[in-house]
Formats: structure tokens, C-alpha cells, sequence
């Protein structure tokens, strides 16, 4: 008898052991955030803070993916409208992440007057875990439960707060990359290039400044010919439901919604009109806006915006972006909406030059002034 109490009194040390294990490789894992991430991730992460750091306080919030990541400079904004504003958008944002956003920054303080909501036809269309998405670093467990029962996937939530919580879940891919460049003698790290990406933010009031390097003559790539070009669209149910959740968050605030359809090259734009895409895609938000009294589309589509003025198909070169921010400032100024078509549905007009007084650093500029810094 006493040998078999003895034996239940003994402690499971190797257990403990491998748990101190994991916890040093973990926090180890931890310090080394800047080495191990990636410039999506690291744009989730930062407008999550944002959000509750940097919106209070202003008049217009921007929220979307890299087309208004790029599209949209709050510098020209204020300047055409005089309101204080953010980008709060990021690169493959998905709607429940603009509709946490929003309301991360309202329970922050943040007393928007008006949003500018892009609506991405493809992530629109593709469930909202598919591709590169961070929601580790976008979700507490709180939004990520909400969004695992709206959308009744239980493994969404394990799989998150795991990449949460476990540095090393999350950053395995950067960590596998890390452990092959050693075997090879090299090193890798984005530490450099992600301080960079960082201060750039900061320094544009959460837009990301990119340069086209070279000419560009209007060539749609392969990987964005596929995701424009599906040749079926309908809108996901969950990424729906977000939606109109967001914009029910807007109607109770009394908080101004502009839902921008940023332009594409020519050629993709052709494109899409011709396999019936943009059809769609225009029937589903007129259906979304009989709903809200308070949402604006402001359609770019067709006002002009040629290859010159682009830094790829799908995103505009710092030209373009400032035009069309300058137009969505001088709308957001006159506080109401002229439409010579469908009530609250405006063409934008052609577009034109913008003069190049906005306080604006771009991505080369923010990584002189990091290496200075090292």
C-alpha cells in the first residue's frame, strides 16, 4: 500500500520540463518578431494599434485592402477636405477585419464623421481565411470567437489563437526560411526592411508610400488575371454578414459611409466588363445600398486613370494615388453628393494632376533614414 501511495505521489517533471522547454523556445521566438514576420502581417498588426492609438481624434477613417493601402493618402485627403485623417486599411484586408477595426477605434474614443470603405471585388467573393491573411495578429480571442461561430468554423479559432499565443505556430514559414539560410551560410532576416515598412506608415498616417520603379506599360499579370478574372462572382455569405454588420455600426453612429471602387488599368477593366463581372459586382452594392440611407458609392472606374499612373494593374503609382485622393477630399469638403445617374452613386471625375505639396515619404526615403539610424 505504501509503495503504491508513493508512486502517486510522484510529480510528472519531464512533463514540466518540456513545458519550460516550449516557453524559452517560445519567448525566445518572441524577441525575434522583426526577423520573423512579413510585411502583411506586420500591416495587420499595426493598423489593429492604430486603431486604437491613432484614429481618435480624426474626422475620416480609411478601410480596405492594398488598393486603398496605396490609393489613399490621408495627407491629400485632409488637404482637399480639412479633416484630420487614417488609413486604416492593409494589404489582403478582409471584411470582418474592417469591421473590427472600426470598432476597436470606436470603443477607443474615435468619433468618426465618415469612413471610406473599400470593398475588394475578389475578397468580396473568397472565404475569409483563403490566401495571405494575418488575423493572429488582428484578432483578440474575443473578435476571433466572433467570428469562428459566424462563420461555424471551430478550427479557425484553435488555428488562430494557436498562431496567437505560439509565436512559433505563426511564424513557422519565416522560421523554416531562417533555418535553411543558416545551412546555407546566409542569414535572414526582413528586420531592416520591416522598420522601414513601419516608419513608413507612421510617417503617412497609416498609408504605405511605394514608388514605381521604371515605366509600366499596362500588363496584367498572371496572378492578378486570376483574381480579377474569375469568370463567376457572387458575394461570400460571411463576408456579407460583416458587412452589414459594419454598416449597421455606421447607421447607429450616424457616421457618413463612402464605399470607393478604386480603377484598375484599362486593359483589366475591359476585361472584367466583358465577362460580366463588374455587373455583378455593381448589382450586389445597389442592393447593399437601398438598405443604408447613409452609403455613397464613389466609382473611379471610368474616370481615366491610364497605365502611366499605375505601379502594377491593380494598384496606383503615387500620381494616381494623389488624384484620387485629392477627389475623395473634395467630396468628403462638400458634404454631399451630386449625381447625375443613380441617387448617391458618383462617377468620379476624370482624373488630373495633382500639384505635389502633400507631406509624403515614400518607402526608399524610409529606408535611408532607418539605415542612417543603425
Amino acid at each position: 500500500m505504501s509503495e503504491t501511495i508513493g508512486e502517486r505521489r510522484r510529480y510528472p517533471w519531464g512533463l514540466f520540463g518540456a513545458l519550460g522547454l516550449i516557453l524559452a523556445v517560445e519567448s525566445i521566438i518572441a524577441r525575434h518578431t522583426l526577423e520573423l514576420t512579413t510585411p502583411p502581417r506586420l500591416e495587420w498588426g499595426e493598423s489593429r494599434r492604430a486603431a486604437t492609438a491613432e484614429a481618435k481624434g480624426c474626422q475620416v477613417l480609411g478601410l480596405g485592402t492594398s488598393m486603398t493601402k496605396l490609393g489613399l493618402f490621408p495627407a491629400v485627403v485632409e488637404r482637399e477636405s480639412g479633416r484630420r485623417v487614417y488609413n486604416l486599411a492593409s494589404c489582403a484586408g478582409r471584411l470582418p477585419g474592417s469591421y473590427f477595426l472600426l470598432r476597436e477605434a470606436l470603443a477607443a474614443g474615435a468619433k468618426p464623421e465618415a469612413i471610406v470603405l473599400e470593398v475588394h471585388p475578389s475578397y468580396l467573393a473568397t472565404p475569409f481565411h483563403e490566401g495571405m491573411v494575418a488575423w493572429p495578429d488582428l484578432l483578440d480571442p474575443a473578435d476571433c470567437l466572433d467570428l469562428a461561430w459566424t462563420a461555424r468554423d471551430a478550427s479557425f479559432f484553435a488555428a488562430t489563437m494557436l498562431a496567437r499565443y505560439l509565436p512559433s505556430v505563426g511564424a513557422r514559414a519565416e522560421i523554416r526560411a531562417a533555418i535553411v539560410a543558416a545551412f546555407q551560410g546566409q542569414t535572414h532576416s526582413n528586420r531592416s526592411n520591416l522598420l522601414a515598412h513601419r516608419r513608413n506608415l507612421d510617417r503617412n498616417a497609416g498609408a504605405f508610400v511605394r514608388r514605381r520603379e521604371g515605366p509600366y506599360d499596362g500588363q496584367v499579370t498572371p496572378y492578378l488575371a486570376g483574381m480579377y478574372l474569375h469568370p463567376y462572382w457572387s458575394a461570400n455569405p460571411v463576408n456579407e454578414r460583416y458587412l452589414r454588420r459594419l454598416l449597421d455600426l455606421c447607421s447607429t453612429r450616424g457616421i457618413q459611409v463612402y464605399w470607393l471602387i478604386p480603377p484598375v488599368v484599362p486593359d483589366l477593366q475591359i476585361r472584367r466588363e466583358s465577362l460580366g463581372l463588374d455587373a455583378a459586382y455593381d448589382r450586389f452594392a445597389q442592393r447593399i445600398q437601398r438598405k443604408y440611407t447613409r452609403l455613397v458609392v464613389l466609382d473611379a472606374r471610368r474616370s481615366g486613370y491610364e497605365a502611366p499612373v499605375f505601379g502594377d494593374a491593380a494598384h496606383l503609382d503615387v500620381p494616381g494615388a494623389m488624384a484620387l485622393s485629392a477627389e475623395v477630399g473634395r467630396i468628403i469638403k462638400a458634404g454631399r453628393v451630386d449625381s447625375t445617374t443613380e441617387p448617391r452613386w458618383v462617377a468620379l471625375p476624370k482624373y488630373r494632376d495633382q500639384p505635389n505639396e502633400a507631406r509624403l515619404e515614400d518607402i526608399a526615403q524610409s529606408a535611408r533614414v532607418i539605415t542612417r539610424v543603425r
